[in-house]
């Protein structure tokens, strides 16, 4: 490109408003939006539960995950975690806790043909992975 030579990207620009910002977001991504939802938005137990665990409550699916580097010892400057108590942790692995019950009850149905209990197709998985159960994966099917 010479000097004589126009910028491709400044023509491309002239198009738009002086103040575009082309990184400016109508609207929040799926994936942001996923990383936004709070443990009361997962529907994990009864709301009357989370009435009780506000701080637990208003957690979200970032906030367990930067729970876990935390857990990994990388720090992550988040204050909703730094805020954390062990009453705290106790109380989130009670709600993940009642969830995981919840989801075992589930599973167990009756199989075809009166042959007695089995364990239904499932694939749960929580949105981090901290040393607490709350955040364990957990694959199981029927055999």
């Amino acid at each position: 490109m010479t000097e004589n030579d126009a910028n491709p990207f400044t023509q491309a620009l002239e198009e738009f408003d002086s103040d575009f910002s082309p990184f400016e977001q109508a609207s929040v991504s799926v994936a942001s939006a996923a990383q936004l939802q709070t443990v009361a938005e997962m529907n994990l137990v009864k709301p009357e539960v989370l009435a009780q665990l506000p701080k637990i409550a208003s957690l979200t699916v970032k906030d367990l995950n930067d729970l876990a580097d935390a857990f990994n010892g990388i720090p992550t400057n988040n204050q909703n975690v730094a805020e954390l108590t062990l009453e705290d942790l106790k109380d989130i692995e009670d709600v993940f806790f009642e969830y995981k019950l919840a989801v075992g009850r589930d599973m167990l149905r009756p199989l075809r043909g009166g042959q007695g209990i089995g364990v239904a197709d499932v694939s749960v998985s929580s949105c981090c992975s901290t040393p607490c159960s709350c955040c364990a994966a957990v694959d199981m099917t029927a055999s």
